[in-house]
C-alpha cells in the first residue's frame, strides 16, 4: 500500500493528477482487495472456530502441533490463500479432541462406578431409604455426567464448552470425596452421634513396626469408642 501513502502525502491538483495516473492500478487495487476481504469474512468464523480448538487441545499432543501453523496463518495472512488451511487443522484438533472426551467420559464413569460400589457395600446406606439416598446425591451434586454428541466440529465444542477437559479430570478427581461425604451423611442418618475417624497415614517396614501400630491403633480405638459409636473413614 505504499503508492496509497504517497497519493496521500500529496495535495489538490497534484493528488487528482496522482490518482489519475494510478487509476487502472488502483481499480485493481480495489477489485482484489473487495475479493480478498469477502474470502476472509468468509473463511473468519471457521478460524475462530479452530481458535477455540486449539485452546481446549492445549496439552495434546495433536494442540502442539496446530499451534505454529495456527500462527503462521495470522502471521502470513493465510486465509487469503487459494487454499484454504483452516479445515485441516480443524478436522485435526476436532479427531484428537472426541478420542479424549471419550476417554474422559470412560475415566469418569469407571470411577463412579468404583465408588458407587464402595457405598453401596456400606452398613449404613443400605439401611436408609432410596429417597434420603437421592437427597443426598443431590445435595452433593453426585451425578454420572456425559460427554454429550461428539459428532461434528459443532458438537464438539458444545460438549467442551459444557464441560472442558479440565473439567472432566477435576470431576473425576472429586468423585472420591464426594461419596465419602455421602456416607458420612448416610452414617449420621442411621446413628446421628456417630464419630468418623480417619486412620493415621503410616509406613510399615518390619513385623516388629506392624504390631505397635496395631497395639496402639487398638487402643486409641478403643478408647474412641467408649465416647460413642465411630466409623472408620
Amino acid at each position: 500500500t505504499r503508492h496509497l501513502s504517497e497519493l496521500q502525502s500529496l495535495a489538490g491538483n497534484e493528488q487528482l493528477l496522482g490518482v489519475l495516473d494510478r487509476h487502472d492500478e488502483l481499480v485493481a487495487n480495489f477489485e482484489d482487495w473487495t475479493k480478498a476481504g469477502r474470502l476472509a469474512e468468509k473463511r473468519l468464523p471457521a478460524f475462530r472456530r479452530l481458535q477455540t480448538l486449539a485452546r481446549h487441545a492445549e496439552g495434546l499432543e495433536a494442540g502442539k502441533d496446530a499451534k505454529p501453523q495456527i500462527e503462521a496463518i495470522v502471521a502470513d495472512r493465510r486465509l487469503l490463500d487459494a487454499s484454504d488451511p483452516v479445515p485441516g487443522l480443524a478436522a485435526n484438533l476436532t479427531n484428537a479432541l472426541r478420542t479424549e472426551l471419550a476417554e474422559s467420559q470412560d475415566r469418569y464413569g469407571k470411577t463412579y462406578g468404583e465408588e458407587q460400589q464402595r457405598l453401596e457395600e456400606a452398613e449404613s446406606w443400605r439401611r436408609i431409604e432410596q429417597a434420603d439416598r437421592d437427597a443426598i446425591f443431590a445435595r452433593l451434586h453426585i451425578s454420572k455426567a456425559s460427554a454429550g454428541a461428539t459428532g461434528s466440529e459443532q458438537e464438539v465444542l458444545e460438549s467442551l464448552e459444557r464441560i472442558s477437559l479440565d473439567g472432566w479430570r477435576m470431576r473425576t478427581a472429586a468423585l472420591s470425596k464426594q461419596f465419602e461425604e455421602a456416607r458420612v451423611e448416610a452414617d449420621r442418618l442411621v446413628e446421628p452421634k456417630i464419630r468418623h475417624v480417619k486412620l493415621p497415614s503410616v509406613t510399615l517396614r518390619t513385623p516388629v513396626e506392624v504390631e505397635a501400630w496395631a497395639r496402639t491403633t487398638e487402643r486409641e480405638r478403643l478408647e474412641q469408642v467408649r465416647q460413642g459409636p465411630i466409623a472408620i473413614g
